[in-house]
């Protein structure tokens, strides 16, 4: 598919693409790892007996933890990072309708989940950024510079 996209529309994406680019990982092991960087890494995992790294700039640092249980090796991780703040309650109402296409599309499906019993808590939108239709869908258009 992201062959296809990108030959007809320039829009697929690569395989090393993320939204959350946090060079950590944990491991069934029970240890977790972090290096501190921005540039361009590579974590593979493919072989079961080592984790080879790279990066395309030295890290200021490593961070290596490890606990006798899963659950305490996460707790230690999420310690390092910091923890999320509970969501308000709000978010457990109902759902949260993802919706793209304007203003009147957003109030038309708003209307359409209400009349069918569904609670709605919430719209996630991203109009805002402008919107293309290509050949396998509506996509948002994203300027990445």
């Amino acid at each position: 598919m992201t062959w296809l996209a990108d030959v007809a529309e320039g829009a697929g994406g690569d395989y090393y693409w993320t939204f959350f680019p946090q060079t950590s990982f944990v491991s069934s092991r029970k240890l977790w790892f972090y290096a501190e960087s921005s540039a361009y890494s590579v974590f593979d995992f493919s072989q079961s007996d080592q984790i080879e790294l790279y990066f395309w700039d030295i890290p200021s640092r490593f961070v290596i933890g490890s606990k006798p249980t899963m659950l305490d090796t996460i707790q230690d991780q999420s310690s390092f990072f910091g923890r999320q703040s509970p969501l308000p309650n709000w978010v457990l109402e109902g759902v949260i309708l993802g919706i793209q296409g304007g203003t009147r599309i957003c109030e038309q499906k708003l209307a359409a989940a209400r009349n069918a019993g569904v609670p709605v808590t919430g719209i996630w939108a991203q109009d805002w950024e402008g919107i293309r239709i290509t050949s396998f869908g509506q996509q948002l258009r994203w300027n990445w510079e």
